[in-house]
């Protein structure tokens, strides 16, 4: 929007947006293959199963971009996709922060009230009443 509307002002933005969505891809694969593990029997089902769900933003942001043309054109498609991309931030920020704080709470809560320590029960025998 804020580019000139030229064939070397395109190109820049299409390589800048595709080595960020590379490097979001890459996480994500990256994520898939520490959740599979290693040795994992299931490991070709697991990974198609994840990767499946990384493509349902291919598919909905297609309409809400075409929504956003509809609007106001290619800025509109523009601003859609950059809202959308925000929010999302926004809603991982948030996700991040919760998990973060809970994850915290629970070690102050092991720090301070330890796990009981149970004595191990003796065998038959150990005192003599066989």
């Amino acid at each position: 929007m804020l580019l000139p509307r030229t064939p070397l002002a395109f190109a820049t933005a299409l390589i800048g947006e595709n080595v960020f969505q590379s490097a979001a891809i890459t996480t994500s694969i990256a994520i898939a293959f520490e959740t599979i593990g290693h040795r994992n029997p299931l490991a070709a089902t697991t990974f198609s199963a994840i990767v499946s769900v990384l493509n349902i933003p291919n598919t909905y942001m297609v309409l809400v971009d075409g929504w956003g043309y509809a609007w106001r054109g290619v800025d509109g498609s523009l601003l859609i996709d950059a809202g959308a991309s925000l929010a999302a931030c926004g809603l991982l920020t948030l996700l991040l922060r919760y998990l973060s704080v809970r994850r915290r709470a629970a070690a102050d809560l092991a720090a301070v009230s330890p796990a009981p320590e149970f004595a191990a029960p003796a065998a038959p025998g150990d005192d003599g009443s066989w």
